[in-house]
């Protein structure tokens, strides 16, 4: 409930442009198709080293042309009718055109200056594509894409699969055909994939979608050749091996890319369900952003505008982030947090203003302050809040805007529609402000309130003085009780298409509250965040199956800034968390995830990150661990990180699953890592939120029992040995194995 407000002119009318470095050409284009929001620079990354870019749009295709679309000038054509059809991003060729084999295919040449042949060096080929079979053509493979002809071992590159439906990544070098072949067989399942296949020095990787599903260390000789580059058959281009398939948006680099950068490709067209705040155009007259994305807590609240204007807790921490509707949110205990933005001159004498943020309530029982900048006594600013009973209208469990001009003794105020605001739902408000007979506007969920607009001919500026900018409190007492998120405002009035938009960045991800359940109890049985909160009386098990655990020559003064809130330090020495050993914790022969935040010292070294380890005959355990497990069953220092399963008995892959990075990750830096077994696969590691390639000990499908009554160390091999240097944050274990979407939303939380 508030007074009536008043405002004073000061007649400066303000316009601020932001310029933000927009999308590169190729990757804005294809976004816009696909309707997904990616950040700018990734598509800057994503043309180095671009040597042929087929997207197969329409705008890129002119009779029987496909231009190449990374400015190489390799451009292809297509022969014998394969049929444009719906891709995964825009347009693609189906190249079995109604079912039949029409000896359909592209030919994209082999260009004279040889860029699309790469001798013994590294190179990358990646394409969305969808099958629907082997077809018998009197050869034991069908072609999707290649530069070699399969009629003999050949020379050069391509992807192939038999009856089997196994997609194979092939590199031959005239003597010596090189695969490496998927886990799984995906050719049938008529869906779609994205694949890439690269050469690294002498390794070779097979992804699909976005993780790594084949490799072979064996490779070597150059795989030049004079041979055609051909997607839907191979260079032989005889009609014996030609693929039933769909595909779209190939790309060929002349380098290897990074793992980051393949997972980058593939949710370009995969369904965006990431846990992290994207970025769109609507920048223009942004002059403030908060996104309460874990990277953006750091050291305070930070402004993303790229305005300044960053803001200061009050009475929080970081430790009271949530998961918001858009990535991280920021809690508010009604009680006396909220978030101190300071004087924001440029609101003060604005002449136009736009506010919207995502709110989330937990009770309805009083006003709410949201985003606020109002002087004392409420004579001069605006506030915006959500409104228990409206002082006007009495309507209840609304929303409402208030701007006030003490010089013209003026207010315009809207009241929204009664049960506008809901407990414990996330709902998108936003207002925006200017001076006319229809000057304030109210927005709900993207949706202009019935009781707006109102008029403000007789408010000429905003003006809240000196007065701090605000959020989660509306100057007057009226303290926030909830989470909020994205909170945005503008110098600028927003159209109520603009509105709608990032209404809708937030209502199409699947980071609300059923999300945040998945990722937080199906299958968690252990998580121990080190936040202080979680520290009280000792180390707080917050997957609720009480697996608390035992600082070990520690206490919670060893505590440190983690990477997501607060963190545990480990001295290398004798420190360790120790949890006892409970049924729950026991996997048996289930899917499992062993998840971690780590910043180990840059040292090579076998250092305990999660390990249950039974000491005596037979031995069972599971390790996660900087260093890894070799076939005789030691241990082995290094900087890469090692998952070992073993049920006792023979070292084999019938007792045994063991794996680590190919690459190093211990360089004193923090890294979010996993080890995920799934029946049926091999185990993947991943870092920093992709799947990365690995190094098979014992490469079994099968998962082994690793079960004992050993307690849990984290942070240590044994209770005497191997102990972690360095700090640790938000260790988890899961009795499945979480999908690249978890893993990659799971990382951006703390990124």
């Amino acid at each position: 409930m508030h007074k009536k407000i008043s405002p004073k002119i000061i007649p400066l009318f303000l316009a601020v442009f932001i310029v933000v470095f927009a999308m590169t050409f190729a990757l804005f284009q294809r976004t816009a198709l696909a309707n997904f929001v990616v950040n700018a620079w990734q598509g800057y990354r994503l043309n180095s080293g671009l040597v042929g870019y087929w997207s197969f749009d329409g705008k890129d295709i002119s009779g029987t042309t496909a231009y190449d679309r990374s400015g190489q000038g390799n451009n292809g054509t297509l022969t014998n009718g394969p049929a444009a059809t719906i891709g995964k991003i825009g347009q693609a060729f189906n190249f079995f055109p109604n079912g039949s084999d029409t000896n359909a295919y592209a030919n994209m040449g082999d260009p004279v200056s040889g860029m699309l042949d790469f001798g013994t060096g590294d190179f990358s080929v990646g394409f969305w594509m969808k099958g629907t079979g082997y077809s018998s053509q009197g050869s034991s493979v069908n072609v999707a894409l290649a530069k070699k002809s399969y009629n003999s071992v050949g020379t050069g590159y391509g992807f192939s699969y038999g009856s089997g439906n196994i997609l194979a990544f092939t590199i031959a070098n005239g003597t010596t055909a090189y695969s490496a072949n998927d886990v799984s067989a995906t050719m049938n399942d008529n869906t779609w994939h994205h694949y890439v296949g690269m050469r690294s020095g002498g390794m070779m990787s097979l992804y699909r979608d976005g993780m790594v599903r084949g490799t072979n260390a064996t490779v070597s000789g150059s795989c030049s050749t004079a041979s055609g580059l051909i997607i839907g058959a191979d260079s032989a281009l005889d009609g014996g091996r030609n693929a039933n398939v769909i595909v779209d948006d190939v790309r060929i680099y002349s380098r290897a890319l990074s793992p980051e950068e393949v997972q980058r490709l593939y949710l370009m067209g995969a369904s965006l369900k990431t846990n992290v705040t994207h970025r769109d155009e609507l920048t223009s007259g942004l002059v403030g952003e908060w996104t309460f994305d874990g990277k953006d807590m750091i050291p305070n609240v930070r402004d993303v505008s790229g305005q300044g204007n960053h803001g200061g807790l009050q009475n929080q921490n970081p430790t009271t982030t949530t998961i918001g509707k858009i990535g991280q949110g920021l809690s508010f205990d009604g009680v006396d947090d909220s978030i101190n933005l300071g004087d924001v001159a440029v609101v003060d004498t604005a002449a136009t203003l736009s506010s919207c943020a995502w709110v989330k309530h937990d009770v309805l029982t009083s006003d709410d302050g949201i985003i606020s900048k109002i002087t004392a006594g409420a004579a001069d600013g605006f506030v915006f809040f959500r409104d228990d009973v409206g002082s006007v209208s009495g309507r209840t469990d609304t929303y409402s805007i208030v701007i006030s001009d003490s010089t013209d003794t003026s207010t315009a105020r809207i009241e929204g529609a009664t049960g506008a605001s809901q407990a414990n739902v996330w709902t998108h408000v936003c207002f925006t402000f200017e001076t006319s007979g229809t000057g304030l506007r109210l927005y709900i969920n993207g949706v202009e309130d019935a009781n707006s607009p109102v008029s403000t001919v007789t408010i000429a500026a905003i003006n809240g003085g000196s007065q701090a900018l605000e959020i989660g409190n509306n100057s007057l007492g009226a303290l926030f009780s909830g989470a909020i998120d994205e909170t945005r405002i503008y110098t600028r009035v927003l159209s109520a298409d603009e509105i709608k938009r990032l209404y809708l960045m937030g209502a199409s991800f699947k980071t609300n509250v059923t999300h945040r359940d998945e990722l937080t109890s199906s299958g968690l049985v252990g998580e121990w965040t080190f936040d202080g909160k979680d520290m009280t009386p000792n180390v707080r098990d917050v997957s609720g199956q009480g697996n608390h655990g035992g600082l070990q020559n520690q206490n919670p003064t060893t505590t440190t800034i983690g990477k997501i809130g607060q963190g545990l330090s480990f001295d290398g020495v004798d420190d360790y968390v120790s949890v006892a050993n409970n049924a729950s914790l026991n996997i048996g022969t289930s899917d499992v995830t062993f998840s971690a935040w780590i910043k180990p010292a840059n040292t090579t070294a076998i250092r305990g990150i999660i390990i249950k380890r039974n000491t005596a005959s037979p031995y069972q355990q599971y390790d996660f661990t900087t260093g890894y497990v070799n076939s005789s069953g030691s241990f082995v220092a290094s900087k890469k990180i090692g998952c070992f399963l073993y049920s006792g008995g023979l070292l084999n892959t019938t007792n045994a699953q063991s794996a680590y990075t190919t690459n190093d990750v211990a360089d004193g830096n923090w890294h979010f890592v996993q080890c995920v077994r799934q029946n049926g696969s091999s185990l993947m590691m991943y870092v920093d939120g992709v799947s990365v390639p690995v190094t098979y000990v014992f490469n079994g499908t099968t998962n082994v029992n690793p079960d004992s009554t050993a307690p849990v160390y984290i942070g240590a091999l044994a209770a005497s040995s191997s102990f972690f240097d360095g700090p640790i944050d938000d260790v988890r274990i899961y009795n499945r194995a979480l999908s690249a979407d978890e893993i990659q939303r799971l990382y951006l939380m703390g990124k």
